[in-house]
């Protein structure tokens, strides 16, 4: 499927009424929409998004490069465990300090969408380029939080950064509120109630979403066409570049759905897939044990299974517990493909999801303590690194699993840890940002850098390289401020 295909089966039109089979199993039947791909080739062609120069022009342009990065801000600290890390900035010139919500990082950690909002207007960003603007309200919605109200942003960004699909806010034909899709600030497809879960691709050559129609019925979205429609939001699982899996809820069952189709598979309450959708895990509850499965077999059975998972390297990850007499929001066992390690009991913190190490499977999860998270590696308590950032990917590993890194929150902003060690003094990474490894040793992260946006890039017993993945990405930026990093709290500049 190409990429200027993405869309090219979205209808532009609402959906007729659905027709259910008798096995109870929910279809769709409607006409789709006329072909939108000459829509998305002008959101691609007019979007702006920086790019990282190809390999072949590099050749010509490295004294170029080894001449800027001596202008761009470099400390080396010193840590006990992750010996002597380099960090170099690049600033992209975004403004941090506008009262829209926390910019939403792409999976590489490399690019970033932004929503500037002022009284008169909101401004849509992707990296350092603004590729839309519209009016108040036109990207970001307000809704109620614990401590008032919240500005939200509907919308996912493609692995490469070069796809930023996304709501916009439009008037349906009784001058109601309705939404669109759109894809790099140009609207495409057909209008809705309401969407949610915007979903895209690794490499952006699919886009799916929950759509709400006007008569409060919910469907998936996708480029393999609409699904079924139905009372409840369904739950998407994961998209490929080919494909989608989301779980849906029927007549009081849930199904899970492949590319609108239902599968063979059991009833579950939980699902997880890998990027490629290749391994679909479902879990199942019973009493007193819940049936875990993988593409259908089952791979065994755990009491109080949940938290289901795959991690980026593949593995398998979820919680159980092996006390029969505990309560039910109790767990002591990590499982990691099917390998149980033992824990102290305790009450998992929702917001967090484990994870596991490449390599050996040794397990990260976060404790929840009061209204801190205790980070626990390999069953062991780690206190002294405080709260434990949220995230889709919460910590990073090396490709070796040798080296870790996650970020930590301080009540001045946040912190990166490195190995366990504390790099107080480093570029604070942005909320919705991780710490990415291009290799062994050089990590990656977007930060929030005197109220600016920054790319970060950091070397692990070394200088920074002008050849590195990041170097390039920084150099695509094109911009740098030059000011000095306070002195590390926990580390001791080098030079």
């Amino acid at each position: 499927m190409r990429l200027d295909l993405v869309l090219a089966v979205l209808p532009l039109f609402l959906p007729a009424q659905l027709a259910f089979a008798a096995d109870d199993k929910p279809k769709a039947d409607f006409d789709q929409g006329p072909d939108a791909s000459s829509i998305l080739d002008e959101a691609r062609q007019h979007s702006g998004v920086s790019k990282v120069p190809p390999l072949e022009t590099l050749s010509v342009m490295m004294g170029l490069l080894a001449m800027a990065l001596l202008c761009a801000p470099v400390r080396a600290l010193a840590a006990a465990d992750a010996g002597e890390v380099s960090i170099t900035e690049y600033d992209t010139g975004v403004d941090t300090s506008f009262s829209g919500p926390e910019p939403l990082v792409s999976a590489d950690g490399y690019h970033f969408t932004a929503v500037v909002v002022s009284k008169d207007a909101e401004r849509l960003y992707v990296d350092d380029k603004k590729v839309a603007q519209g009016e108040p309200g036109a990207y970001t919605r307000i809704v109620k939080g614990i401590f008032g109200t919240d500005r939200t942003f509907q919308g996912a960004l493609s692995r490469d950064g070069k796809v930023a699909a996304h709501t916009v806010l439009v008037r349906d034909d009784e001058g109601r509120p309705a939404y669109r899709l759109a894809v790099n600030g140009t609207p495409v497809g057909r209008r809705y109630a309401d969407m949610l879960q915007v979903s895209v691709s690794p490499r952006g050559m699919n886009v799916a979403f929950v759509a709400r129609t006007p008569q409060n019925k919910y469907l998936v979205v996708s480029a393999e066409g609409d699904g079924a429609s139905v009372d409840t939001p369904q739950d998407i699982v994961g998209v490929a570049d080919a494909g989608l899996v989301y779980r849906l809820s029927f007549s009081g069952r849930n199904w899970l759905y492949r590319d609108h189709k239902a599968l063979p598979y059991a009833e579950y309450a939980e699902a997880a897939a890998t990027p490629d959708l290749a391994r679909i895990a479902g879990l199942t509850p019973g009493t007193p044990l819940a049936t875990v499965e993988v593409n259908g077999k089952e791979l065994g059975l755990w009491r109080g299974a949940r938290a289901l998972r795959y991690s980026p390297a593949g593995d398998l990850i979820f919680l159980a517990r092996t006390d029969p007499q505990a309560p039910d929001e109790a767990v002591d066992v990590i499982v990691v493909n099917g390998r149980e390690t033992r824990l102290p009991a305790y009450k998992p913190n929702p917001q967090y999801v484990p994870s596991a190490r490449p390599g050996d499977g040794t397990s990260f999860l976060v404790e929840k303590s009061g209204t801190y998270g205790i980070l626990r590696v390999g069953g062991r308590a780690m206190p002294e690194l405080g709260e434990i950032l949220p995230a889709a990917e919460w910590v990073g590993f090396s490709p070796s699993g040798r080296h870790w890194a996650v970020v930590v929150s301080r009540e001045k902003g946040n912190s990166v840890a490195i190995d366990g060690k504390e790099f107080a003094s480093a570029p604070r990474p942005l909320k919705n940002a991780r710490i990415l490894f291009d290799t062994e040793t050089e990590f990656h992260y977007l930060a929030d850098s005197l109220s600016r946006v920054a790319l970060v890039c950091g070397t692990i017993g070394g200088e920074n390289s002008p050849r590195s993945a990041c170097a390039r990405h920084g150099e695509a930026i094109g911009k740098k401020d030059r000011y000095q990093l306070k002195a590390p709290e926990l580390a001791t500049p080098s030079r």
